[in-house]
């Protein structure tokens, strides 16, 4: 479990045993009991440890979307960045083209789907279409011949983003 998210939790749980302590001692608002400021300084301690690892967290976020921006400008150049991914469907279309988000948005999203092709990682994975317009990706093979799809990701640490990145713009 992440730090940040077991911190959230203890200050929580402490918070909750501030309220049970003013409701079984009948202390009413704006009454304070005798443990309960031991309590709220426990609970000050780790707000602000928390805060202090999100924000080492945040700015550990930022250090790697600069890497990665650097590294594909450096490999793939500075885009617009577009993967064709060629089909093999009875009926429906034949290729479809992946349009990456902006480096500026999106760069660590970028930069592991680039290198996942760049490895030939999704060479050979399912693809499957639904409803003629919706089309899902699986790293499972498509024939047996391209071997343990999944295992190819993780061999190449390509399996998952560090973190999440959202973007309304894209």
């Amino acid at each position: 479990m992440p730090v940040h998210v077991e911190l959230v939790q203890q200050v929580t749980l402490l918070k909750e045993e501030i309220d049970t302590v003013h409701l079984i001692e009948g202390i009413g608002i704006g009454e304070e009991h005798p443990h309960v400021a031991n309590h709220q300084d426990n609970v000050a301690d780790i707000t602000s440890k928390t805060n202090e690892r999100l924000e080492e967290v945040s700015k550990l976020k930022d250090v790697v979307r600069t890497m990665s921006k650097r590294d594909i400008i450096t490999k793939f150049g500075p885009g617009p960045h577009r993967v064709r991914i060629d089909l093999s469907f009875k009926d429906g279309p034949n290729y479809f083209v992946v349009e990456m988000a902006s480096l500026d948005l999106m760069p660590h999203a970028v930069e592991v789907f680039l290198e996942q092709v760049d490895h030939g990682l999704w060479d050979g994975c399912a693809f499957v279409m639904n409803a003629m317009h919706v089309i899902k990706a699986a790293p499972v093979a498509f024939k047996p011949e391209y071997g343990d799809k999944a295992k190819a990701f993780i061999d190449a640490k390509l399996e998952t983003l560090s973190f999440p990145e959202y973007s309304d713009s894209f």
